[in-house]
């Protein structure tokens, strides 16, 4: 997904959040296909389609009234690796789509063999049609001989084959999200979002070279204890009924008042339930985890069970005395836990990833605080007792519920960088907030300090990888000064920019620097400032007011 909204910023692909899969009428096709003539795979194709190929696609029974099905918007040439990977999926899909369909001719066969039926099909693809410019599907011919109804005939040769069912094997990201869909949970727009919070909250991990997803000990922990109590928490029910009964309010079906009266009532009564039934719960993760402070023995293989001890690994923050990091690891999966014996505590730690303990100590806890550098050679850093006890977040801002690491806080510490730090200037959209430059997931953003009342919001392109607003060097545009804007510092992706390509230079995000303002087409710095509600990502795709590109008014001049 973060591929697909990086191709949308730059005006590769169509709004990608969108549970809509049918065209509107009048829908202009043709605008399109002659975009994708210009590609040199598939633009002979799509000169076929405008030639008389065309046929006005399928329409399905999804339609969220603001965004169409996501479709390429303009040539996808200069492109590459898991960018054009996509861009060709969407764009081919798009080209087959507004194709006949293919038509073959099949045969079936049933064979009476002693009383035991046998079946074979032979396929001849006719007529390739929308196969042609769409190998994802795959329809191909498949030969058998030629029968006659009631003919008789000797077999070849008669094989018996022993065989034996085999568990299912983990599911992957694609599979998942299947399933997901399947059962009605999330929509295109939060499904990612969902997967992200089983991992961000230690109940899933993925392992494996294909990313399959395989359940931490807390995962099995929590859904064997909800189960024994007969609730429904780890069971796809309760969320899929939730989804639906949102989308009736939506579609004006149900009032909002009802719908959260309900849910109300029926949470309360699975709430007093489950207080109930607690201790079938503690059962569950004594069954899985050893007591806290309790440093399993070496050797141990099962759940909570042993492995390697490194004493004195780093700092504990109430006794000052040494952190043990216990590391196990069962089949694919490990789990680190750092413990203190004297004050019987633990602390689960990320799985993955290289540890090492940071000389810089938090200053909420007194915790020495732990450096992880991933797989990806990335570097990031956490506080054993704030990443899973967060600190209180600052007043209009939403907390963390477990896995705080340092770029989160907010605190006076060099290792916080989710400080607010220098505003860029005043919010256009609230009036009362100020713009900051933040990061989210590596991603480098605009966002207002009244966040969530005001979200108001920019992102920027990947090749940005950091950027500071200079307090002592406002822009001197005449745009700007109506704006009272600084100038920034900004760093660049070596990764992601050309050869040559300074890495680090000095720039505005007012709209005035061509250069930076290209680079987040098709918005730009410019509406995000004259217009509140054009630039703002919230409710996606220029949802919330439908202003367009610079056509707002500017709140301190009117003009």
């Amino acid at each position: 997904m973060k591929i697909a909204e990086k191709l949308y910023q730059q005006g590769y692909l169509s709004y990608p959040r969108t549970e809509t899969n049918r065209f509107p009428a009048g829908f202009d096709f043709n605008s399109l296909l002659r975009v994708q003539v210009q590609h040199e795979r598939w633009g002979a194709y799509a000169q076929r389609l405008i030639d008389g190929g065309f046929r006005n696609p399928r329409g399905g029974n999804g339609d969220d009234h603001a965004h169409p099905p996501i479709h390429p918007t303009k040539c996808g040439e200069g492109l590459s690796g898991d960018e054009f990977r996509l861009y060709e999926y969407i764009a081919r899909h798009f080209l087959a789509c507004c194709s006949d369909d293919a038509r073959g001719e099949e045969t079936r066969v049933e064979v009476d063999c002693a009383g035991e039926l046998f079946h074979a099909e032979g396929l001849v693809v006719t007529q390739r049609n929308y196969l042609d410019v769409f190998p994802y599907n795959a329809w191909t011919d498949k030969s058998i001989p030629y029968f006659r109804e009631g003919e008789r005939f000797t077999p070849d040769s008669l094989d018996m084959r022993e065989g034996a069912t085999c568990p299912p094997r983990l599911l992957t990201e694609a599979e998942l999200i299947e399933l997901m869909d399947r059962n009605g949970i999330g929509t295109d727009a939060t499904i990612a979002t969902h997967i992200q919070t089983i991992q961000d909250r230690s109940y899933a991990m993925k392992t494996g070279p294909n990313g399959e997803f395989a359940p931490t000990t807390l995962g099995l922990a929590l859904t064997e204890g909800y189960d024994s109590m007969g609730l429904e928490f780890s069971r796809p029910k309760l969320r899929a009924e939730m989804e639906a009964q949102m989308l009736e309010i939506g579609s004006g079906r149900r009032r909002k008042g009802d719908v959260v009266a309900e849910a109300v009532r029926r949470y309360r009564d699975i709430f007093v339930r489950a207080v109930g039934f607690a201790t079938k719960l503690d059962d569950a993760m004594r069954k899985h985890f050893s007591p806290a402070g309790a440093l399993p023995a070496p050797g141990g293989g099962g759940p909570g069970g042993g492995g390697q001890q490194q004493p004195d690994f780093s700092r504990c923050g109430r006794c000052c005395k040494g952190l043990t990091l216990v590391t196990s690891v069962v089949g694919e999966r490990t789990t680190r836990t750092l413990c203190c014996a004297g004050c019987q505590l633990s602390f689960q730690v990320p799985g993955r990833g290289a540890l090492a303990p940071n000389p810089a100590t938090c200053p909420l806890c007194n915790f020495q605080v732990v450096t992880v550098t991933t797989e990806q050679d990335k570097t990031y850093t956490f506080c054993p007792w704030c990443r899973s006890n967060p600190p209180p977040p600052p007043a209009g801002e939403l907390g963390c519920v477990s896995n705080f690491n340092c770029f989160r806080c907010n605190a006076d510490c060099p290792l916080a960088s989710k400080r607010s730090g220098t505003p860029l200037g005043p919010c256009p959209e609230c009036r009362t907030g100020k713009i900051h430059v933040k990061t989210r997931d590596g991603t480098v953003f605009l966002g207002c300090s009244g966040f969530p009342a005001c979200r108001h919001t920019l992102w920027l392109p990947g090749c940005i990888a950091a950027a500071r607003p200079l307090a002592d060097s406002p822009c001197n545009s005449e745009q700007c000064r109506r704006l009272d804007l600084l100038r920034v510092s900004v760093t660049f992706d070596k990764r992601q920019v050309h050869a040559g390509t300074p890495l680090e230079r000095v720039g505005c995000f007012g709209g005035c620097d061509a250069e930076l303002n290209d680079m987040v087409q098709p918005k730009s710095f410019t509406s995000f400032w004259r217009d509140g509600t054009s630039s703002s990502t919230g409710g996606g795709g220029g949802g919330g007011g439908g202003g367009g590109g610079g056509s707002g008014v500017c709140f301190k001049c009117n003009q």
